[in-house]
Formats: structure tokens, C-alpha cells, sequence
């Protein structure tokens, strides 16, 4: 299985919910995406993850480096302050690819019974450690 690993497009500081040390120290790798993609591999499925925080790009690049890739669905990663941007990308993808979106990460463990009602466009959310759901 070909997984296309997304961490949601956000500015921190713009967002209130940070502070500008981003901009002296950078972001943090997106650990809970690495240890999916460490077990998934290892179970020899193929993985690729873009960091869209870190390297912001536009959705319709992102929707070409996912069929580029030629994945069989869209994992995306979520904390709270990011999550609008998560859901945009979200509807784009599957407005446009039409492949199965599946959204996890802290928000979407805080905030399980309303995520997959805000947005009808992700068809699963993972709650917990996602290695282990």
C-alpha cells in the first residue's frame, strides 16, 4: 500500500497560539507521522510526507506530488492550532483526487465526536497513537 503522509499548513505565531521562537529555532519534526511511517515501512508498505508547516507549498502542488507518488490514500496530521489549515487541505484533496482522507493527530483525539462532522470530506479520523490504531 502507497500512504501519503500531510502535516496541516499553519503559522503558529500568526495564529495566537505561539510565540516567534519558530522563527530562531525552526519547527519540530512531526514525530507522530515518523513513527507511522517507521512501523508502516517496516511492514512493507511505502510511505512519502510532506511537512506543509515547514515547506509550504500550494494545495494544487501538494495534490501533484500525491498522484505523482500515486498513493492509495491521504493521512493527515493535526494539532488544534492547525486545524483549519488541515481541513482545507482535506477538502482540496479529496475534492480533487477523490482518494480516501484519513485525519488524525491531538485534535482529532481531544475533539473525536465533532471533526468528522465539521468536515464530510475525511472519511476517518485515527485517534490515539496511530501506530497502534
Amino acid at each position: 500500500m502507497r500512504i501519503f503522509f500531510l502535516t496541516a499548513p499553519y503559522d503558529i505565531v500568526k495564529s495566537g497560539y505561539g510565540s516567534n521562537s519558530k522563527v530562531k529555532y525552526g519547527n519540530q519534526p512531526p514525530l507522530g507521522i515518523l513513527y507511522m511511517v517507521g512501523e508502516l515501512r517496516r511492514h512493507g508498505h511505502e510511505c512519502q510526507l510532506i511537512d506543509l508547516a515547514t515547506f509550504p507549498m500550494s494545495f494544487e502542488e501538494t495534490v501533484s506530488r500525491i498522484k505523482d507518488f500515486g498513493a492509495d490514500f491521504v493521512g493527515i496530521s493535526t494539532m488544534t492550532p492547525s486545524a483549519a489549515g488541515a481541513f482545507e487541505v482535506a477538502k482540496y484533496v479529496k475534492n480533487h483526487l477523490r482518494l480516501p482522507v484519513i485525519m488524525g493527530g491531538v485534535h482529532c483525539t481531544s475533539f473525536k465526536e465533532t471533526v468528522l462532522k465539521e468536515v464530510e470530506e475525511i472519511d476517518a479520523i485515527c485517534i490515539g497513537e496511530g501506530e497502534h490504531t
